[in-house]
């Protein structure tokens, strides 16, 4: 499933969970916040890909509050949750 989403300062927002990488602000700052093509894996919400369309390949991006995430042990409950509104 491809869905778009706009590019913002603070990275993309892909069901309520926000995405930010190196390479996704280069892409703001070169296409300023236009609208990129996103493919979610609905059973790993630790990474989104982005087309980046100059190169014309996909990207991972990482979630943009991972390590917190991770230490509180709530990425499995991101992505049951997540798992769960796409059935």
């Amino acid at each position: 499933m491809t869905i778009e989403r706009r590019l913002r300062c603070d990275g993309i927002e892909v069901h309520g969970i926000r995405y930010q990488s190196p390479i996704l602000q280069r892409l703001r700052e070169q296409f300023g916040s236009a609208s990129v093509r996103v493919q979610p894996d609905p059973e790993d919400v630790r990474y989104v890909s982005v087309w980046h369309p100059s190169r014309s390949v996909w990207i991972k991006v990482p979630l943009a509050e991972f390590e917190r995430l991770a230490t509180q042990g709530e990425i499995d409950e991101l992505a049951f949750g997540l798992y769960r509104r796409k059935r």
